[in-house]
């Protein structure tokens, strides 16, 4: 059994506003810890005040302050991909915004009403392929039955925006709320929007530094050789000398050595001619 239309527009109004308070809860304007969102805001009014008084440079303060802005325009809904940046980095950029910052509620009003309607359309197609494949539920009347659960759909995620912004205006601290009015009166006139869309670091000339950088493996190779060549024959030469010392050493020793041999074999000879001679004389004797 269907429910009467006003309980069912009741429902989808409802919904519409859980929509808008999960939106918030899945956020990064979700957490608790207040200052760490002021200091994250601060320092966001601090990087658009930065581009709006300094000229463009190729800094890495100004590339910070940008990245700064960017995260302050994807929190109010304008997320900026990079420029000429490749599909992969451009799907990096569009799931990181929709995964840390609220969706539903940085979105127009004719933006939500068209996303209420096309959630309920698509509700309206499993009503179909129902129909089609098991023979449950009417397509046609769940067709009519869109044209005001859109619009309560739509008039609920409104309603929960409109809440929240009156909320935020009376638990959020007088700090805060002149942080986000001189952040909005710096942004208004879509300077700095302009900036970071178009910001762009400078490249280098890939291929130039690449020459300078890269290695020449065969000029590389070809000092390795001479290198090590060098070594060799130094190392050769070390040889060749240690093999000389150790000649010369080993002749000077066996020269040392024969000469001490000769040196002995004559003080032999000389005290056997002694005992001959003293032997003669004394035959003389006789």
């Amino acid at each position: 059994m269907s429910l009467p239309i006003y309980a069912d527009a009741l429902a989808q109004y409802g919904a519409g506003i859980a929509l808008s308070f999960a939106d918030r809860k899945l956020s990064v304007n979700a957490k608790n810890n207040v200052k760490r969102r002021l200091d994250r805001k601060l320092g966001q009014l601090e990087a658009l005040n930065y581009l709006n008084t300094q000229e463009q440079s190729e800094t890495p303060e100004y590339a910070k302050n940008v990245e700064l802005a960017r995260q302050y325009f994807a929190e109010h809904g304008r997320s900026i991909k990079p420029v000429n940046a490749d599909l992969a980095e451009k799907v990096e950029t569009a799931v990181d915004y929709y995964r840390t910052n609220e969706r539903l509620n940085r979105n127009t009003a004719a933006k939500n009403f068209a996303l209420a309607y096309g959630l309920e359309l698509i509700v309206d197609a499993g009503v179909f392929v129902s129909q089609v494949t098991t023979g449950v539920g009417d397509v046609v009347t769940a067709l009519m039955h869109t044209a005001y659960q859109g619009l309560a759909l739509g008039a609920g995620i409104q309603t929960g925006i409109g809440v929240l912004y009156f909320k935020d205006i009376i638990t959020r601290s007088k700090q805060e709320r002149e942080i986000d009015k001189e952040s909005k009166g710096l942004t208004s006139d879509g300077k700095i929007l302009n900036i970071v869309s178009h910001y762009v670091p400078k490249v280098m000339d890939i291929t130039k530094e690449t020459e300078k950088s890269s290695i020449d493996y065969a000029q590389l190779g070809t000092k390795a050789g001479e290198a090590i060549a060098n070594a060799a024959e130094k190392a050769g030469q070390i040889v060749s000398t240690g093999f000389d010392a150790l000649k010369d050493g080993l002749t000077a020793k066996k020269r040392a050595e024969e000469a001490e041999k000769q040196k002995t074999a004559d003080a032999e000879e000389q005290a056997a001619k002694d005992r001959r001679n003293k032997i003669a004389k004394g035959l003389d004797g006789y």
